[in-house]
């Protein structure tokens, strides 16, 4: 009845380029928020880096898609912005900065990186059902939340590599 209590001491760390970082259970997410803008209203984003163990460090490739992401949002925007607004059947952007919700970006060991967001509208907002998941890099792609983040956490998906990279035979 008495037993040990379980160390709920938050492991944090400073990156050489990320900064302070915390392991989370999944992976390291940076202290610091990303700032996206997107319809001209400004989001702070957590950023996690997936790592199945609190001794497993970033990745290179994790970083160099850190860079690309950042890239991705100020050059391709517009396409974004289109997709969102496709996904969620908004025909305004007062409709989509109001019923997207962006909760947290991940960036796989692999260097894929997906933006993972809520639809307010959704009586079941909290459940992930109720949300879109964007693949940023390699290329902007819209995909189930449940696949994607299977995916993203280094689980099966050959479907979802094949339409990321291209080709059949990956």
């Amino acid at each position: 009845m008495f037993g040990k209590k379980k160390d709920k001491a938050v492991k944090c760390k400073i990156h050489p380029s990320l900064g302070e970082i915390k392991y989370l259970g999944i992976g390291w997410e940076k202290t610091e928020k990303a700032k996206v803008t997107l319809w001209s209203k400004t989001y702070d984003i957590p950023l996690c880096f997936i790592a199945k163990t609190v001794e497993e460090d970033v990745n290179e490739k994790q970083g160099v898609t850190l860079e690309r992401f950042r890239n991705v949002v100020n050059e391709q925007k517009n396409q974004i912005e289109k997709l969102i607004m496709e996904c969620f059947e908004c025909d305004n952007e007062e409709n989509s900065s109001h019923r997207f919700i962006p909760k947290e970006i991940l960036f796989s060991q692999n260097g894929e990186c997906a933006l993972f967001a809520r639809d307010a509208d959704e009586e079941n907002y909290n459940d992930i059902g109720a949300s879109i998941a964007m693949f940023l890099v390699p290329k902007l792609m819209l995909e189930y939340p449940e696949n994607c983040l299977d995916y993203i956490l280094g689980g099966g998906g050959f479907f979802i590599k094949q339409e990321l990279y291209g080709g059949s035979d990956l």
